[in-house]
C-alpha cells in the first residue's frame, strides 16, 4: 500500500516538473527565457495584467508585449528600464515590440498561461496550525 501511495507521489511530482523541464519556446524568432521569481517579480513591479488582478482583458495584449520583453530582452537591459520610471520602461517595451508580428502574440499569451499555470501548480497554500498562537511562534518572528 506505501509503495502504491509513494508511486503516485513520484508520479505527480513528475507530471508537475515536466512543466519546467521543457525547452525554452522561440516566438517570432525570439528566445524567451523561462518564467522565474526574479521575472515574476519584475511582472509584478510593472503591474502586468496577466499576474495583477483587477486588469481587464484589454490589457492582456500590452501585458504579453511586456512579457516577451521581460524574458526576451538582454537581462541587463531589462533591468535598468524595469528599474526607470513607468514611462520609460513602455516606450522600452515598444521599442522591443517592433520585431513581434500581430499573428505571434497568442502565441506569447500562450506561453504565459502555460509558465503561470506551471507555476500555480507548484504553489503550495500554507494554513496556520488549530489552536495556534504567538506562543507557538519561533524567537525572533
Amino acid at each position: 500500500m506505501n509503495d502504491q501511495i509513494e508511486s503516485h507521489e513520484q508520479s505527480a511530482l513528475d507530471e508537475r516538473m515536466v512543466d519546467f523541464q521543457r525547452p525554452s519556446p522561440t516566438v517570432a524568432d525570439i528566445k524567451l527565457r523561462p518564467l522565474t521569481s526574479g521575472s515574476f517579480a519584475i511582472l509584478h513591479r510593472t503591474k502586468n495584467a496577466f499576474v495583477v488582478s483587477g486588469k481587464d482583458e484589454s490589457d492582456h495584449f500590452f501585458a504579453a508585449l511586456e512579457y516577451a520583453f521581460i524574458h526576451g530582452a538582454p537581462l541587463e537591459h531589462v533591468l535598468r528600464a524595469a528599474h526607470s520610471s513607468g514611462d520609460r520602461f513602455r516606450t522600452e517595451v515598444f521599442k522591443f515590440a517592433e520585431r513581434i508580428g500581430l499573428n505571434d502574440v497568442p502565441s506569447i499569451i500562450h506561453e504565459i498561461e502555460a509558465s503561470l499555470n506551471a507555476a500555480a501548480k507548484q504553489s503550495v497554500d500554507v494554513v496556520p496550525r488549530p489552536d495556534s498562537g504567538d506562543k507557538d511562534a519561533p524567537p525572533n518572528s
